[in-house]
């Protein structure tokens, strides 16, 4: 049996120790509450993004999307306003941007700080692309 000083020491030591895994184990399940919003918010995107069909160059837009740490966007999604509501596409980028920065912030993370060129967007065989792309 350790003696009553190494207890002493080992009582608060052992504390600290499962406080600490308590903390980095919140931090996983986080993480990984945060991936998976990301991953259902991406895929809601998408359903409303659709294949973005277009009638003409004047039905197509784009939004940035993502969140770097460094700040502004990683990118850009192109859609159709003939297929898309604007606004609730809005709505869902502008809640996928702010999870991605919650987890940019929870992981730490760090990123270059270049900002990606909007895109050219065009109707091309009835459906909006970035014409930079092709």
């Amino acid at each position: 049996m350790p003696t009553k000083a190494v207890r002493y020491l080992l009582v608060p030591l052992l504390a600290f120790v499962v406080v600490q895994a308590g903390c980095e184990m919140r931090s996983i399940v986080a993480e990984q509450v945060l991936r998976v919003r990301l991953e259902n918010l991406k895929s809601e995107i998408d359903a409303m993004i659709g294949e973005a069909e277009c009638d003409g160059s004047d039905d197509c837009r784009y939004i940035a999307f993502g969140s770097k740490p460094c700040g502004g966007p990683w990118g850009y999604l192109v859609y159709s306003i003939a297929v898309t509501d604007s606004v609730a596409l809005a709505e869902k980028v502008a809640e996928y941007n702010r999870a991605e920065d919650e987890l940019n912030i929870l992981l730490g993370l760090g990123s270059d700080c270049s900002i990606p060129s909007p895109p050219t967007v065009g109707c091309v065989q009835g459906r909006c692309v970035d014409l930079g792309s092709r």
